[in-house]
């Protein structure tokens, strides 16, 4: 089985929202699968690609990023790490309980930051990257069907010919197309020759 990397935060983001789910239906009941868990899906996708795009970001935003991502990173274990300590009424130790809350919270977060650095930019590049690929094999093509033709007309040019008025001339077919017109057996200037003698 190969793993790719780039699916490992897409992965580590369902995870999160699944754990968000699941703390809304402790903490609000039924509504909260469905809203909390559609809060955890955007919190998890959105730490997922600033911390891919982190490294590419232009300086002056890279600070306010940093703090937007660490922010969530310190709210969102708080609201899971809640509603796990209200469910884990089994655990009697309140200090192993807390333990068991925060990481239970905090976890899944630092999976998707973390796989999100090592994914980078890519994360959400791929597509991109395939069209542009695409374009650049289509315009490579038509430069290559281009040349053939280019080659072609040039071969075409170069091939030696003889004048048609039979003068004897034998040149490239370019250089006899411009001689033709001046051409001292030509028709047309036989018989201007003929007019200026009367």
């Amino acid at each position: 089985m190969n793993l790719n990397r780039k699916q490992i935060p897409n992965f580590a983001a369902a995870v999160q929202t699944a754990q968000y789910a699941l703390a809304g239906y402790f903490l609000i009941g039924h509504l909260g699968w469905f809203f909390v868990g559609s809060m955890g899906a955007l919190v998890s996708l959105a730490m997922a690609y600033a911390a891919s795009q982190y490294a590419d970001m232009p300086e002056r935003r890279k600070g306010a990023s940093l703090v937007a991502l660490i922010g969530i990173m310190l709210l969102s274990p708080i609201l899971v790490g809640t509603a796990t300590w209200l469910h884990l009424t089994d655990i009697a130790n309140p200090i192993w309980r807390g333990v068991v809350s925060l990481a239970w919270g905090a976890l899944p977060d630092a999976a998707v930051v973390l796989s999100g650095f090592a994914a980078g930019k890519g994360l959400f590049d791929q597509g991109k990257q395939k069209k542009r690929t695409a374009k650049q094999k289509g315009s490579s093509k038509s430069k290559g069907k281009t040349t053939a033709k280019q080659t072609s007309r040039a071969k075409t040019m170069s091939e030696q010919v003889e004048c048609k008025w039979g003068c004897g001339l034998v040149d490239t077919k370019g250089a006899v197309n411009a001689h033709s017109r001046f051409c001292v057996n030509n028709p047309a200037n036989l018989f201007e020759k003929a007019a200026n003698k009367k």
